[in-house]
């Protein structure tokens, strides 16, 4: 009985485990997602702000200007669900290449020793 209930523990605490990282594991990719979840709404924000600045001090009447604010907004949107889009196909693909162990930051590519190529250089005098 004490090893069957010792068992059961055992295997609950490793379920928690697995159930720990899978959670740390979610909430690091939706944070890594949230980088550029925002980018359109930002792109398309700070043109509509440029339009809407430019368009009054050209003169223009209201009329026109909620027009080319509107195709603006509309344009600038689009233009940052490209670059959003772009964005996250890039850090895909760096995730490939950290798991298939091609990109590998800090490694070191070790030389022979000076030490032991001026010895042979004396050796072969």
């Amino acid at each position: 009985m004490k090893k069957q209930s010792e068992n059961q523990k055992g295997s609950q605490k490793e379920k928690s485990e697995r159930l720990e990282d899978d959670q740390a594991k979610e909430q690091q990719e939706s944070y890594e997602r949230l980088k550029t979840k925002q980018l359109p709404a930002l792109i398309m924000l700070l043109g509509g702000a440029v339009a809407v600045i430019v368009t009054y001090i050209r003169g223009f009447s209201l009329r026109e200007i909620l027009l080319i604010v509107l195709v603006s907004l509309l344009g600038f949107y689009i233009l940052g669900l490209i670059l959003k889009r772009i964005f996250d196909s890039f850090r895909i693909r760096q995730k490939e290449e950290e798991e298939d162990g091609t990109l590998e930051e800090g490694e070191v590519i070790e030389k022979e020793p000076e030490e032991n190529q001026g010895k042979g250089e004396k050796k072969a005098k």
